[in-house]
């Protein structure tokens, strides 16, 4: 009875702030915790005809849990919430009251909602996919005309964007990025990569050199949120490889299959084969003479020694300065 009182009050609470924007507001609430709750409230039928579905949002006692086992860690724990729902405890549980544009494909079967998202897609697909033709577009034609000053934006940027939890090969091959811009975005993921493998030996030995240096620096993403800094040597080290594979080396991707090696580095050697693959389509089409040894050294230089060698260097300084401490890129 404590429990449904709980409920009700709690109900009581919520309504008022949200009654304003939703004519049918219904409950949503873990699952599992639902569960829980049958045979302990009376009304749980009640909540579960007004409508539910995971929302799944740590419970009192599970934030509890997890900020004592972070604590022990790394002693700060920030929690970021980017959903647009009102959320509640209800008894310590996670809780939202949401409005009926949250409840769009209630009562609709599968095909319904297939049929509609589709439809969404046909409508708003093309305008986007042309807009970000357009953008990409527009970035190497500004590469071209300036290779210098966009040889230094697009590495730092692209490779910022393959060392953040978001896909930098996903946002190359939507913007089409080929050519002299593929080639700096190339230069700043290869930065990131082999730049954290290199100057974080030390802390993570050879296996961290192979995870990240063939795998992903997205590994270091935890180390960095602790301290931010330990981010600039090889964002500054992209800085100085982007200009010199756009005016040096003239390095292009023009891989023929798609942009996607534009933003993958050296994971899994994809971006130097996808420059490879571009040199031999170049060569069959007849835009290319001949694959040369100045090419390969541009790749080489581009792709591992310059980072390996420049962002440790970049390091030095920062580390006497005391702005990277031993154990800041140890991977757990």
């Amino acid at each position: 009875m404590k429990k449904t009182l709980a409920v009700l009050m709690a109900l009581c609470l919520l309504v008022p702030a949200v009654c304003a924007r939703a004519e049918a507001p219904f409950i949503r609430v873990d699952r599992d915790d639902m569960d829980a709750w049958k045979g302990e409230l009376d009304n749980v039928r009640f909540l579960e005809e007004e409508g539910m579905s995971g929302s799944a949002q740590f419970s009192v006692s599970q934030f509890r849990a997890l900020a004592a086992l972070l604590r022990e860690r790394s002693g700060n724990v920030w929690i970021i919430d980017c959903r647009q729902e009102t959320h509640g405890f209800i008894n310590g549980i996670a809780v939202s009251w949401c409005g009926e544009n949250n409840g769009a494909n209630r009562g609709k079967t599968a095909d319904m909602i297939e049929e509609e998202e589709a439809g969404l897609s046909a409508l708003i697909a093309p305008a986007i996919g042309t807009a970000a033709s357009s953008v990409g577009g527009i970035i190497m034609w500004a590469t071209e005309l300036q290779p210098f000053l966009m040889g230094i934006v697009v590495s730092v940027v692209i490779g910022i964007a393959l060392t953040l939890p978001i896909s930098s090969a996903a946002i190359c091959a939507a913007l089409g990025l080929t050519g002299l811009a593929g080639g700096a975005a190339l230069a700043g993921c290869c930065a990131q990569m082999i730049g954290f493998a290199v100057y974080s030996f030390p802390e993570n030995g050879w296996g961290g050199l192979v995870s990240q240096g063939i795998g992903t620096s997205m590994l270091q993403m935890g180390n960095i949120v602790k301290n931010p800094k330990i981010w600039l040597p090889p964002i500054l080290a992209s800085a100085i490889t982007g200009p010199i594979a756009t005016c040096v080396f003239h390095l292009q991707m023009n891989n023929p299959a798609s942009a996607v090696a534009s933003g993958m580095g050296t994971c899994g050697l994809v971006g130097q084969i996808g420059v490879y693959a571009g040199w031999v389509a170049d060569v069959a089409a007849g835009t290319k003479a001949s694959i040369t040894g100045f090419d390969w050294l541009g790749l080489i230089l581009i792709s591992f020694i310059l980072p390996g060698i420049l962002t440790p260097l970049i390091a030095i300084p920062l580390r006497k300065a005391g702005w990277i401490k031993d154990g800041d890129l140890k991977l757990d």
